[in-house]
């Protein structure tokens, strides 16, 4: 079982550190990837203490994190990378942010800060060394669509979401200088024509979430003294689904 556990932690932390390049003009070739693989991304540490902290509401499985006023976004400024559309073509070296407060993936062209009216012809693009994608999720029982940042890939890859849960307006509050953000975030797995679904960090959530592979699932988390409550051993636990015939 611990050979199993080094190969595992072997496909997450070093076979997505190997570049695929394979795009040629703009164009990617029917079927290939990511032209590079998602880097071991780890979570800011105010999200990760969100995810870990709480219990959901209103669909996300974070706590209440203040930012300040750049906070509508994921990070403050622009981050150079590229975009990958449905029908393969490509917008390469392209200045990109995300608005996480309108759910928007905003991009710089000719001076002019446009956002994609149909997030539905991306693929998938990269801000930085960030993957992220579009797709339909579960919340509340309601299908809804946003964007997630993938933190291992596979048949069942693993997701955060994040949203603003509250805006606080200086007009309405006074005492406030500027205005206030409140965020939200939580992982969410997706299996194969399906919608992504909410996971949280503990052992019961993981088990109902694996359930087609329960008995399997339990057993390698048992025998690697696994709880699934940090990232790192989600990415374990997660593999390890993959890798089951």
């Amino acid at each position: 079982m611990k050979a199993q556990v080094l190969m595992i932690l072997a496909a997450i932390f070093i076979l997505p550190l190997v570049a695929r390049t394979q795009i040629e003009g703009g164009k990617l070739e029917p079927g290939t990837q990511s032209e590079r693989q998602v880097s071991n991304p780890q979570l800011a540490q105010q999200d990760a203490a969100s995810i870990q902290t709480s219990q959901p509401s209103g669909g996300g499985t974070g706590n209440y994190m203040v930012y300040d006023q750049s906070g509508m976004y994921l990070e403050p400024g622009w981050t150079k990378g590229y975009v990958v559309l449905s029908d393969k073509s490509m917008m390469e070296d392209v200045m990109l942010r995300y608005d996480i407060y309108h759910q928007q993936m905003q991009f710089i062209r000719e001076d002019d800060t446009l956002a994609f009216s149909n997030p539905l012809e991306v693929d998938y693009l990269y801000l930085g060394q960030r993957k992220f994608v579009y797709c339909d999720y579960l919340s509340n029982n309601a299908l809804l669509k946003g964007y997630f940042e993938v933190l291992h890939e596979g048949e069942c890859p693993l997701y955060v979401h994040r949203y603003i849960r509250y805006h606080l307006d200086p007009e309405e509050r006074p005492t406030l200088n500027t205005d206030v953000y409140i965020r939200e975030c939580g992982y969410y797995v997706k299996k194969q024509g399906q919608p992504a679904e909410p996971i949280k960090p503990n052992r019961k959530s993981i088990l109902c979430v694996f359930k087609d592979k329960e008995a399997e699932v339990a057993k390698f988390m048992d025998d690697n003294d696994l709880s699934g409550k940090t990232c790192d051993e989600l990415k374990l636990v997660i593999a390890f689904y993959n890798s089951i015939p």
